[in-house]
């Protein structure tokens, strides 16, 4: 197993997550590798070895990737629970070298690791990230549960030494970081808001600057894993059927699911006359091409019937795209509460808003400089500057 070398002039940053390739332009890369690139740590990602492969060339210039393998016997999927034991292998090899520990959601294998880890290393420092904008309260609802039937429980006593092995806690969202300190005074200084970011420093690496109107075409778009439950693109489709759309385009970009396969053939069989108007452009592992989309793009359309902070979303701000989305938890966050974007609820909501864009009774362009103004507030090197400053600064 590898033994991480400290260097006494970086902190040294381990994000423990069970990630694939996809992730390392998520949160889950975006954090460590930044922290890395503009804070001078030496950053590690630690997951199992599962045989992915890592190919984002640009991230792995400053994440260094450990992949560890399972313990035999314990390798397949229905017994990733254990995974924990190699987990605990790792940091009594490494704890001591280990400045700061990250871990997503407040799961068994975060707590117990965590604990682990802080008895190894009594002076290092705990980072829980939560993606879940319902998670205060639902957990609100279990702790009075659990207080009023489990007081002296064996759960409540491991609940607590957990709590004590946080150093910090952040949200995703407003609404969540609001709630969570109204459920958990006592956590309150613990607690801090950090949304997902937009890498200004790597857009500009690419060429990408901000957009102008100038470069805008008549186009809406989608990004995503198209035709999964979570993104419910059905929904997109249905608000299409039918529709007259001029000089417009929707374009869907992304991974298709097998699944969806027949779903795109029975539209484009109902709709003949779109199939040059609706676009399904499949993957687009080179980002540039990717982000021309986004460029070109008038509006972002999401159709989730929850989410906690899409990335591809914030994203589209900085090219000053306008927001159509279902109101999930990050809506607020993303439209500034509403100063601009279209708040959907269901198919005919959709239907209608695109209807009026393509008739031209809603200048889509209208809050194109305040959009692009205040996606300045995600740029992740700010974004990771409060953590750094949080985590105690360099050495």
């Amino acid at each position: 197993m590898q033994k991480i070398k400290k260097n006494k002039a970086n902190k040294t940053y381990v994000l423990i997550f069970e990630a694939l390739d996809m992730h390392l332009t998520k949160d889950v890369g975006s954090i460590p590798y930044v922290l890395a690139r503009d804070y001078k740590y030496d950053s590690y990602l630690v997951c199992h070895d599962i045989g992915q492969e890592f190919a984002n060339e640009y991230v792995l210039r400053f994440l260094k990737i450990i992949k560890i393998k399972p313990i035999k016997y314990l390798q397949s999927d229905d017994k990733r629970t254990f995974y924990i034991l190699s987990y605990l292998l790792f940091l009594i090899k490494n704890a001591k070298n280990i400045d700061v520990i990250q871990f997503y959601h407040n799961t068994v294998v975060s707590r117990l690791t965590a604990f682990a880890y802080k008895l190894l290393n009594p002076k290092g420092f705990v980072y829980l990230k939560l993606d879940a904008g319902h998670y205060a309260a639902e957990e609100k609802k279990y702790k009075l549960n659990f207080i009023i039937s489990l007081k002296k429980s064996f759960k409540t006593i491991v609940r607590k030494i957990f709590e004590k092995s946080l150093d910090l806690i952040s949200t995703e969202t407003y609404n969540a970081f609001n709630a969570y300190k109204l459920s958990f005074p006592e956590r309150k200084n613990k607690i801090i808001h950090i949304p997902n970011g937009i890498d200004f420093k790597f857009l500009k690496s690419l060429g990408v600057e901000h957009s102008q109107k100038t470069d805008k075409e008549n186009l809406i778009i989608t990004v995503a894993r198209i035709g999964i439950k979570e993104k419910n693109n059905q929904m997109m489709l249905n608000a299409l059927n039918g529709l007259e759309m001029k000089d417009w385009k929707f374009a869907f970009i992304g991974p298709i699911e097998h699944s969806f396969d027949s779903e795109i053939k029975a539209f484009y069989s109902q709709n003949p006359q779109l199939i040059e108007k609706v676009i399904f452009t499949g993957a687009i592992s080179n980002r540039k091409e990717l982000y021309s989309w986004y460029g070109k793009a008038k509006a972002f359309c999401l159709t989730s019937p929850s989410e906690s902070f899409c990335i591809a979303m914030s994203d589209s701000l900085y090219f000053g795209c306008e927001i159509i989305s279902t109101p999930v938890i990050s809506f607020d966050d993303i439209t500034n509460k509403n100063e601009f974007g279209y708040k959907i609820r269901d198919v005919d909501d959709l239907r209608d808003v695109l209807k009026r864009i393509i008739d031209g009774r809603i200048d889509i362009c209208v809050n194109f400089e305040k959009i692009v103004a205040y996606s300045k507030r995600f740029d992740w090197t700010d974004i990771c500057e409060k953590l750094d400053k949080r985590f105690g600064g360099r050495n």
